[in-house]
């Protein structure tokens, strides 16, 4: 009888990760071909990977399996020649993918070069040509491209290897499925039945990040660089994982490209006769851009399409995705090396209820996503992304800390950006924020309660009206002097409830004095609404409430909220300032 079967973690990368997919999809092909109305299921269970049928499959039923293909041959060069009797559906040709590939590089060089085309022009064609491109994926781009594309180097041979292992037992084929499925079982190679052209298969770095030369032993004993082998059951089913779920991109770096490698870990989920959908589109969006921002764009990406394909609209990411697995491969010469492994979680402070909700949260993540691509990676830009990187992936209450300090660094950028004219650079919306807070509050700190504070929104707004909002109000518009410099004073002037109070204190003195006398020269014109910018003062009782926030408060938390909201739009001034723009 089978009906459960098990994947031990052993390395702690995605190795286990692919051989778990391959298992599932192994385990799905079976049901199919046995006209079997069989789920499998994957579920993560820490220290191993719990693969389930809902029903039995009994020795009886596989005595009556026939050969089906697990893996396609790889036509790796114009020289390499598939088996005359291999179906066009039965083989990955590099080849022909990689002229497609070139074919559209070429056109988008075309654009790029075109003279005649104004911005907005190579903008729309730009457009057009990534729609087709998306539009042929299915037919003509085969979504495996960027796997088999590094499988038909260094590994070529191994995977071969487990080609031929299986295609040349086609007479025998129930056996050495059975063979397969008792493995994961018991653990355990039992007795061979059947001819292998290689019983231990070489542990490729592709595969196993972990194995590759000078990464697979803890100490020197030998002056060896040779890989480990493996068994090929395990390399196998590595194999089959990697071309459904594994993603690898490009990462420029100067002239060069790193690779850097994407395995999704599910917590638990289905596994379908066609693989899994969700990693279909992740694919389809792919773009090539520097390390740290891939990796938050990545999510962003990953969580989005989890909503939009989640029909129930009641779960939490988390809940069903751990994340995904990282590798960064570096070029050296001719061939690539390991140096980093690590795991990106998702994020724990998404969740929704209804569809209303979730529909918010792709709205959020879209605009996020498209703040950080206007970010460059660059001097202090790559500390502050890598402490939203972790605000993203952490699970702890320190998140919040990352996402302040990414905060503090971008508002002072958004200042600078728009000082320069580079309106490109985005606020963060208020909305959003408040979605961000109101899902990362805990028992022991109810943020809420600080940002829904009159005091305190009064105080941000006037932050906002000092800075970001007047530095996207029309010169001719302007009534009052933009601060600049002030998100760096709150931050410093926040390492002390005294020194906050101060501060608040005085700027907020100097904006009602500036508002008064602005107020008290244009009265006319305000009484005849014609004034095209007006602000209102910060009353008394609204200071007191702030102060009170102050006392009862960090003062680090407080000032790093303001710097959040002080820096940021509210859908409605958007609008408003849109308008005048449009004067």
């Amino acid at each position: 009888m089978y009906k459960n079967f098990f994947v031990k973690k052993t390395s702690g990368t995605y190795a286990e990760t692919l051989e778990a997919y391959g298992l599932a999809i192994l385990l799905k092909k079976v049901t199919q071909e046995l006209s079997l109305a069989i789920k499998v299921t994957l579920i993560d269970k820490d220290g191993y990977y719990l693969l389930t049928l809902d029903k039995e499959i009994t020795q009886q039923m596989l005595e009556g399996l026939s050969y089906f293909p697990l893996i396609k041959f790889l036509i790796k060069d114009e020289t390499t020649l598939a088996p005359k009797e291999l179906g066009q559906d039965d083989y990955f040709d590099y080849p022909a993918q990689n002229e497609i590939k070139d074919g559209y590089k070429e056109k988008a060089q075309l654009i790029e070069e075109n003279e005649k085309l104004s911005s907005e022009e190579k903008k729309k064609a730009y457009a057009d040509l990534n729609e087709l491109q998306n539009s042929e994926f299915n037919e003509k781009l085969d979504k495996a491209f960027d796997v088999y594309r590094e499988l038909k180097r260094n590994p070529y041979s191994a995977y071969m290897s487990a080609y031929e292992n299986l295609t040349m037992n086609k007479e025998n084929f129930a056996s050495i499925i059975k063979s397969l499925l008792e493995y994961y079982i018991t653990g355990i190679e039992g007795k061979i039945t059947y001819s292998l052209k290689a019983k231990k298969i070489t542990s490729q770095q592709l595969l196993n990040p972990y194995q590759g030369k000078g990464l697979n032993k803890p100490k020197s004993n030998d002056g060896g660089m040779g890989n480990l082998k493996s068994s090929w059951i395990t390399e196998s089913m590595k194999i089959i994982g990697a071309i459904e779920v594994m993603t690898i991109q490009f990462i420029k770096v100067g002239t060069d490209f790193d690779l850097k490698i994407y395995v999704l870990d599910f917590k638990v989920t289905n596994i379908g006769i066609t693989g899994l959908p969700l990693i279909v589109d992740f694919k389809r969006e792919l773009k090539t851009n520097s390390s740290v921002k891939l990796d938050i764009l990545n999510m962003f990406r990953l969580v989005t399409l989890f909503i939009k394909h989640d029909k129930e609209y009641k779960k939490k990411p988390k809940q069903v995705i751990n994340g995904f697995h990282t590798v960064y491969q570096k070029k050296l010469g001719f061939n690539r090396a390991v140096a980093n492994i690590s795991f990106l979680g998702t994020p724990n402070f998404i969740e929704y209820s209804n569809k209303q909700e979730a529909r918010d949260w792709i709205t959020i993540l879209e605009s996020q996503e498209s703040i950080i691509k206007s970010i460059e990676e660059n001097g202090d830009a790559i500390q502050a992304l890598q402490a939203y990187r972790n605000f993203l992936s952490s699970t702890k209450s320190s998140s919040l800390d990352d996402f302040h300090q990414f905060y503090n660094w971008y508002a002072g950028y958004l200042v600078r950006s728009l000082a320069n004219e580079k309106y490109y650079i985005k606020p963060f919306r208020v909305e959003t924020l408040s979605r961000f807070y109101q899902n990362m509050q805990t028992e022991n700190l109810d943020l809420m309660q600080i940002i829904e504070n009159e005091g305190f929104k009064a105080v941000a707004k006037a932050i906002r009206k000092s800075t970001v909002s007047l530095q996207y109000t029309p010169k001719e518009n302007r009534k009052f002097e933009i601060r600049y410099g002030l998100s760096q004073q709150l931050q410093n002037k926040s390492k002390s409830k005294e020194d906050l109070t101060t501060f608040i204190g005085d700027f907020i003195s100097t904006y009602n004095a500036e508002t008064a006398r602005f107020v008290e020269k244009q009265q006319k014109e305000v009484e005849a609404k014609e004034e095209t910018y007006f602000r209102a003062n910060v009353k008394v009782s609204e200071l007191n409430q702030f102060y009170d926030l102050v006392n009862q408060y960090s003062s680090r938390l407080i000032g790093a909220l303001l710097t959040s909201y002080g820096f940021a739009l509210e859908g409605t001034e958007r609008k408003e300032l849109s308008s005048q723009e449009n004067k």
